[in-house]
């Protein structure tokens, strides 16, 4: 997957998909159907995978093998003032407004 087509402005390379990707689970067989399916749809841009710092070697270099862009991002905790209400997984849950920094 190519940031642009040959011909296209400078604009398409400020342009990706981008998705969300912690833990070691089975997820990133989704991103890998995500980008197969990209790449045969010819899509135009990238595909950027934001991930936490807990995603396994193993899996950011499959992501990698597969054209992805990977890019780790730090965890966003919930407020001091929130932990007591707020669960572990909310982690995941705000660390996934990172993408928009």
């Amino acid at each position: 997957m190519c940031p642009s087509r040959v011909g296209e402005s400078k604009e398409v390379a400020k342009r990706a998909y981008v998705t969300f990707l912690a833990g070691n689970g089975d997820y990133v067989k989704g991103v890998v159907g995500l980008v197969k399916g990209l790449r045969k749809a010819k899509s135009a841009y990238p595909l950027v995978v934001a991930i936490l710092p807990d995603v396994p070697q193993e899996h950011r270099d499959i992501l990698q093998s597969q054209g992805c862009i990977v890019r780790e991002i730090e965890p966003v905790n919930p407020p001091p003032n929130q932990t007591q209400f707020a669960m572990a997984y909310y982690v995941i849950n705000y660390s996934k407004l990172r993408i928009w920094e």
